[in-house]
């Protein structure tokens, strides 16, 4: 099942994608795995997004703290969201270099995210919109006390 985040902008910096890892306990119920020894080398984190191209892109994430939180991050770096359309990402929580997934290797939830073209471009001397010359407030008055 894939869990949906909010919309992200055209090449938005600092977006913080966030990865809950998580794993069947012994009463069969789904608790966060506890990422501390992900946290280190040999024990790492790694997302992987599939752009609208279809592209496969990989990163290294940040285990966030408590890291028995189960929560790994990705903030993004500039040029990273550089396809608008819809995304998908998860993350592979390697404890402690085991190849096999529940030992040692955890798979997120699949993600699914929209990255939507600007409304506007905003580089140096990119054309501006020009509002009509009505719309222009000529003065703004003063609020009075009574």
């Amino acid at each position: 099942m894939a869990c949906y985040l909010p919309r992200l902008t055209l090449g938005a910096r600092n977006a913080r994608i966030a990865f809950l890892v998580k794993e069947r306990n012994a009463a069969g119920k789904l608790v966060p795995v506890d990422l501390t020894s992900a946290a280190t080398p040999p024990g790492y984190v790694t997302a992987f997004f599939r752009k609208p191209s279809g592209a496969i892109v990989s990163v290294q994430c940040t285990v966030e703290t408590p890291a028995s939180s189960g929560v790994a991050r990705y903030l993004t770096e500039a040029g990273f969201l550089d396809e608008a359309g819809l995304w998908e990402a998860q993350a592979h929580v390697h404890l402690d270099g085991a190849p096999t997934v529940g030992r040692g290797l955890f798979p997120s939830d699949l993600l699914e995210f929209e990255v939507v073209a600007q409304l506007r471009p905003f580089s140096p001397g990119a054309a501006t919109i020009p509002l009509p010359a009505a719309a222009l407030p000529l003065a703004v008055p003063a609020p009075t006390v009574a």
